[in-house]
């Protein structure tokens, strides 16, 4: 009985230990199925602004991608397949458009969609600096 007693906060310790080493390998599972998406601002062609997306997936996806403005007028739209995909979009809007512009990814089997909308904040900075010479 004496032992008994002795081994049980043992058993206890094990336990929790297999509970945290259990949890612990299902979210590593979960994270590694999501795709990562990019969208990022390379600079302009002439007066068009270029962005590239980036979609990165362990296991080969079907995504649908649309470019709207702020009316939700379809810019462009095509479905892109793949695990690993880069694509380059060069926009025809004017300046003053450009911060109305979205970007929505859809995957095709989760189903998930994300948005990005186009930021753009201009500003004009002026550094005057008086020296004591």
């Amino acid at each position: 009985m004496k032992t008994m007693i002795n081994k049980l906060p043992v058993l206890a310790i094990l336990m929790i230990l297999f509970s945290f080493s259990a949890a612990n390998t299902a979210t590593a599972t979960d994270i590694s199925n999501k795709a990562t998406n990019v969208i990022s601002y390379l600079g302009n062609i002439g007066s068009s602004p270029v962005f590239e997306l980036k979609l990165d997936n362990v296991i080969e996806d079907e995504f649908e991608v649309r470019i709207t403005d702020v009316n939700n007028h379809i810019l462009h739209s095509e479905t892109v397949k793949g695990n690993s995909i880069s694509k380059k979009y060069k926009l025809d809007v004017d300046s003053d458009d450009l911060k109305n512009i979205r970007f929505v990814v859809k995957s095709k089997s989760t189903k998930e969609v994300k948005t990005y909308q186009i930021i753009n904040n201009s500003y004009v900075v002026s550094n005057l600096v008086v020296a004591n010479l």
